[in-house]
């Protein structure tokens, strides 16, 4: 990644890269910029945390359900909601709100979590032992 706040003198960002095993088809910033979203030759959405790229950029989670490629995708202009489309004939929308999301996955999982699941799920998401 670049700095290019002046475009005469853009500037690498030590240690921003994202890594994706797969072929990169496709990406979004969200609105705040704090969050990445690339898509993937195989099918899978990974979610970068952005907020600080000259410490680096940290993985925040892997969206799956496309069964092939993910050629586009954007956020909302509340950057709650990324939509993805994928050369499966298919369009999803995603929660990207960990607000809105927690009583969900704590649902779905039979809460309550420990710190370590906590993190599995909601990566870069402050734990609150009492939601889930």
């Amino acid at each position: 990644m670049w700095d290019v706040s002046d475009p005469a003198r853009p500037q690498s960002l030590s240690g921003a890269q994202v890594s994706d095993r797969g072929v990169l088809m496709s990406l979004a910033f969200s609105p705040d910029g704090r969050l990445l979203a690339t898509g993937s030759a195989d099918g899978v959405v990974r979610l970068w945390n952005t907020a600080d790229p000259t410490r680096g950029i940290t993985p925040a989670g892997r969206l799956t359900g496309h069964q092939n490629q993910v050629g586009s995708l954007a956020f909302s202009p509340d950057g709650r909601t990324l939509v993805t489309a994928g050369w499966d004939d298919t369009v999803r929308l995603w929660q990207t709100d960990p607000a809105r999301l927690l009583p969900r996955l704590c649902a779905a999982t039979a809460g309550p979590h420990d710190r370590e699941l906590w993190q599995l799920h909601v990566p870069g998401t402050p734990y609150a032992p009492g939601r889930g």
